[in-house]
């Protein structure tokens, strides 16, 4: 089974996780803005980080905020577990911004320690929108030369992504749902004829 931990639920106080956590500073990139780097350079990529939220850590002082109750195998007659999620999880009000944080500690880093590695830095600041990370470059051969650097960078906080999409090249069949086309930012992209439409949803 999977978590669903739903940080809008009420309490008996009439108040919920994400009620009482701040947003915090806005750190997520402008999606009009990323859109048109991404259009303004012969050669793209996209790819997404793996689980990028689960990657990340909580700071202790922090865990308090993730505390549930658990019964083993959802049997009603097991005691009562007390458990706590110690990573990011999806649907709680600051996680976006603290992913972007935590990417940004990790660039931060790279910068200091593997200067060679500067590319992967630059997307991993400038074309990422919460871990969807969309990147152009000038031609194909800086492209790779860009995935393989943010791929090491990556690498340093235990993180990987899912796969590369690469312009002029049809997406990888574990990335696309039709053959033809991958998500990007909400939109889809057709990569072999360089293309972004709407991501229309089959409707019921």
């Amino acid at each position: 089974c999977r978590m669903v931990f739903d940080a809008s639920s009420r309490t008996p106080g009439g108040t919920s996780l994400n009620d009482i956590l701040a947003k915090g500073q806005n750190r997520l990139s402008n999606i009009h803005h990323l859109l048109l780097r991404f259009r303004s350079k012969p050669a793209a990529f996209t790819c997404d980080i793996r689980m990028a939220y689960n990657m990340l850590s909580l700071d202790p002082s922090f865990l308090r905020y993730h505390r549930f109750l658990w019964k083993e195998d959802l049997d009603e007659s097991n005691p009562i577990v007390d458990y706590v999620v110690t990573t990011l999880i999806y649907g709680v009000r600051p996680v976006g911004n603290c992913l972007i944080a935590g990417l940004k500690k990790l660039a931060d880093y790279v910068t200091e320690m593997y200067p060679e590695h500067a590319a992967g830095v630059e997307a991993l600041l400038n074309s990422i929108y919460v871990d969807d990370v969309a990147h152009a470059d000038n031609t194909p051969a800086e492209n790779q030369a860009t995935a393989k650097a943010l791929d090491f960078a990556l690498s340093l906080a235990n993180m990987e992504v899912k796969g590369y999409t690469f312009s002029g090249q049809p997406p990888p069949p574990e990335l696309t749902a039709d053959g033809e086309t991958v998500g990007l930012v909400g939109m889809s992209w057709n990569p072999l004829d360089d293309w972004i439409s709407l991501s229309i949803k089959p409707l019921y």
